[in-house]
């Protein structure tokens, strides 16, 4: 039960609500076979500082305390409330300490989860542990490491036949990394590596995640069939 509790000036809590920021209270599901009584959403506080640019909406993936551990939760519910008053605190609250940078989990994945766990008794905790099964999957990937040919090699660039099929591996793909340019000059990774560090290459740095293709277009003419084809 929360409860709304007056500050004395200078108290602990008013120090602790000076590190802690406005925001406002949410409702959190986390994947734990934990608080069927409630639903299984726990109310956590999202200060200001927390959101940053991001804009929270119900589904938002969050990371928040439980126990001694830190587990990836879902926004469920937002409060309505307005911001605390300065001279309250809801001092049973603890902070969300991380917003991932995705999409909300769709309304339909979060009508299933519910679904779920009423249709076989189970906490809904235990039906999202299905879905964040493997937490790695929401930290932002590292962004990759790519070469590119640079317009003028060094004059004092000193070839090799290996350094020469390196830079011949650009004929048709103008960005490669650096397993690709070794695999496709038949020599090892090294040599990728020494080349571009005496400006022989230009280092470029991709996305971790290649961007989505784009979608089918089903109105696109198909090709164009024989009489006996088109039979």
């Amino acid at each position: 039960m929360l409860i709304d509790l007056p500050e004395p000036e200078n108290s602990a809590n008013a120090k602790a609500r000076a590190n802690f920021g406005d925001g406002v209270r949410i409702r959190a599901m986390v994947p734990l076979p934990i608080g069927t009584s409630t639903g299984g959403l726990y109310d956590y506080w999202l200060g200001n500082q927390v959101c940053g640019s991001h804009n929270i909406d119900i589904g938002t993936y969050i990371e928040v305390p439980v126990g001694k551990r830190h587990l990836p939760a879902i926004v469920w519910e937002i409060d309505p409330e307005p911001e605390p008053a300065q001279s309250t605190r809801k001092v049973t609250l603890k902070p969300v300490t991380r917003i991932f940078d995705l999409p909300p989990m769709p309304e339909m994945n979060r009508k299933l989860i519910t679904w779920m766990a009423q249709y076989y008794a189970a906490s809904p905790g235990t039906v999202l542990k299905m879905f964040l099964n493997t937490p790695s999957a929401l930290e932002t990937p590292p962004e990759i490491t790519a070469y590119k040919p640079v317009p003028r090699l060094p004059a004092d660039l000193r070839m090799t036949p290996a350094r020469k099929r390196v830079l011949a591996s650009f004929h048709d793909i103008p960005i490669m990394t650096g397993p690709e340019l070794a695999k496709a000059a038949g020599c090892g990774t090294s040599v990728v590596a020494g080349l571009a560090e005496q400006g022989g290459l230009e280092r470029v740095s991709l996305p971790g995640v290649p961007p989505r293709p784009p979608r089918p277009d089903h109105e696109l003419p198909g090709p164009t069939l024989s009489p006996d084809q088109a039979v």
